[in-house]
């Protein structure tokens, strides 16, 4: 519905900068036949998504020296939510990405942070022998 609502719109007004020109019918045409339902845009959108975690993970793996900022938060439902960037090389140059987010669904213990991150490395083909340095906030929480 926002897709038809707000986005059709814009694109409609869009055809309008291409007044006059030969090509104007085949934008509108081709504006006309997007399909912009709800399920579709959440469609694309969780596949872009998708794209990139796997264009990120892909340049994260062969890196030969890695580090980990974690930081720990709670989230609006009150849900421990784990954050989790790598700092990494790619190519001639150091990034800087989010690898993920995670939910804690029970205690926020050290050991439990450790574990969803070690789950997290071992679903993904991550190597630990990588990891150089791994930052933490210094929360009890993640002490402990």
């Amino acid at each position: 519905m926002e897709g038809e609502v707000v986005i059709k719109p814009v694109l409609e007004s869009f055809v309008e900068i291409f007044e006059g020109e030969v090509f104007q019918n085949a934008v509108r045409n081709a504006i006309t036949g997007v399909a912009l339902s709800n399920n579709t845009i959440t469609r694309r959108i969780e596949c872009m998504g998708k794209d990139l975690r796997e264009q990120i993970y892909e340049d994260f793996r062969p890196s030969p020296c890695t580090a980990l900022a974690i930081d720990e938060s709670t989230d609006i439902a009150s849900e421990a939510q784990l954050l989790v960037y790598g700092k990494f090389a790619c190519g001639c140059r150091i990034v800087e990405e989010l690898l993920c987010c995670l939910t804690l669904h029970s205690t926020t213990t050290g050991h439990d942070v450790f574990s969803a991150v070690d789950t997290f490395f071992t679903e993904n083909q991550f190597d630990w022998d990588r990891v150089v340095e791994c930052c933490i906030d210094g929360a009890p929480s993640m002490m402990g």
